[in-house]
């Protein structure tokens, strides 16, 4: 479980600072993407990354940790994981067919 949450906090350092496109042209002004990603997937990302098993031991959070909560937080983990997988057939796409790429 570490492991997972300690890869989605770096795939969200990561896209902080990832260009973005926009109108069909590469933006790599930082206070831009930040903006785009705190719009968009952040907060979603952000949630998935909890550790949810850790956070639900703790005793004020006590009533969050129902089983809705959790399944939340793995779908959440799951949504994001579609949307890492989604960049991973794009990548090979972008690739071109004279260039071997091994994506996992």
């Amino acid at each position: 479980d570490w492991f997972c949450t300690v890869f989605f906090l770096i795939d969200i350092v990561l896209t902080f600072n990832t260009g973005i496109y926009e109108d069909g042209v590469l933006v790599r002004v930082q206070r831009t993407i930040a903006m785009r990603y705190l719009r968009g997937w952040f907060w979603i990302d952000l949630i998935a990354a909890l550790p949810w098993d850790s956070v639900s031991s703790l005793s004020f959070l006590e009533f969050m940790s129902s089983l809705k909560i959790l399944r939340l937080a793995r779908i959440l983990r799951l949504l994001r994981l579609s949307r890492v997988s989604a960049l991973r057939d794009k990548l090979a796409e972008g690739v071109g067919p004279g260039v071997s790429v091994m994506v996992h």
